[in-house]
């Protein structure tokens, strides 16, 4: 039997019941999941619009997006780069200045 790819679409979860393990899962918006285009649950959630169906490389696509995004939120930030001051040079010298002003003609 011929299974295709679903996507969750929408708001808030969706619940699918599949017969052939005799079960009912609850998809969040935006997962991906493969079932038959025959399932009563898969067809009432086509028709309301509430998942899509997706291509085989449409499937991939996304699964591997997922992955990666997966991969980065457990991998963490990059490691803070520390910044090191170039070392002090001499300072200016400190020039003192008299307070009395210089005679004027002599």
């Amino acid at each position: 039997m011929r299974r295709n790819f679903y996507q969750v679409v929408g708001r808030g979860a969706l619940a699918i019941d599949h017969p052939a393990t005799g079960d009912c899962k609850s998809y969040r918006p935006g997962t991906i999941f493969e079932e038959s285009p025959l399932n009563a649950s898969v067809v009432r959630a086509v028709r309301t619009k509430r998942v899509r169906l997706l291509t085989l490389r449409e499937a991939d696509s996304l699964r591997a997006m997922q992955a990666a995004k997966r991969a980065q939120v457990t991998k963490g930030p990059p490691p803070k780069t520390v910044k090191t001051r170039a070392p002090m040079s001499a300072p200016d010298p400190i020039v003192i200045l008299d307070d009395e002003a210089p005679e004027r003609g002599a």
